[in-house]
Parts: C-alpha cells; structure tokens; sequence
C-alpha cells in the first residue's frame, strides 16, 4: 500500500505535463482576424447601423480585427477565411448580429462571443479592434406601396 502512494506524486506530475502539452499543441490563439459584422434590427421597420472609424460614417456593417482562441485547426481555418473573406463567402455571411435597441455601444468581444458562428466552431474571441461598436437605429424608408391616386375626366 505504501509503495503505491509513493507512485502516486510522480503520476499526477507526469498527468500535469501531458496535459500542458496537449494543450499547447491543440490550442492556438491568432491575433489579426479581420471580420466583417452585419447589424440587424428587431423589427423590419428599423435599420440598425454601426459606426466605422475608418470611413468616419455609420454602416450596417461594421470591420472588426479580433483575436481569437479555440482549436487549432478551427483557428487556421477561420484565419485563412478572414484573409480570402469576400461577401461570395457563405461562412462569414453568416456573422449577423441583432443589435439591441437600449444601449448605443456595444462590448465588440461579446457581441462576436455571443454569435452562434464562433460557438459552433468552439473559438473565443479574447480582443477585438474597436473594443466598443457605436450604434444607432433608425427607421427604414419603406417604399410606398398606397396605388397611385387615378383622375377622372368629367366632360
């Protein structure tokens, strides 16, 4: 019995160092990833639109440079995408986020976290550039669609 509990120090400290290595081999975290965001209002009535500091303008959609955590694989690819993304790429066209109405900025790191994009992939985002997205919301110009009033002649 004794002899076992001897053991037992060296096999916990020979578990640490593997998982340490497998974590450092399987984890990756990659700075630079550059995503495109599209804003969506609650309600069909309202455009939600972001503020871009580099075209000094709101948009709906906003560029974001963030740094994410995850698997490695996941993370390679995901950066690669981020290199080649085009508005043709059908992953990242999915990186739509419903803006809620209550505050005008937005955490940008929990806005991308909360994105079921990155959830399914199983990555992190840990910063992001803007680290805070300004936005309004406004009302969208719906087009008319009342029939166009008709004259008649009366002679």
């Amino acid at each position: 019995m004794l002899d076992r509990l001897k053991s037992l120090p060296l096999t916990i400290i020979l578990t640490i160092l593997i998982w340490m290595y497998a974590e450092a081999q399987f984890t990756s975290t990659q700075d630079n990833v550059r995503l495109s965001v599209k804003l969506l209002a609650p309600s069909s009535d309202q455009v939600v639109l972001g503020y871009d500091p580099i075209d000094d303008r709101y948009r709906d959609t906003i560029n974001i440079v963030a740094t994410i955590q995850g698997a490695k694989s996941q993370i390679d690819q995901i950066y690669q995408m981020s290199l080649n993304a085009s508005p043709q790429n059908h992953e990242f066209k999915q990186l739509t986020f419903a803006a809620p109405l209550t505050d005008p900025s937005i955490d940008t790191v929990t806005m991308l976290n909360g994105l079921s994009y990155f959830r399914s992939q199983g990555v992190t985002v840990t910063a992001a550039n803007p680290p805070r997205v300004r936005i309004k919301v406004e009302k969208r110009n719906l087009p008319d669609t009342t029939p166009p009033a008709t004259t008649s002649d009366a002679h």
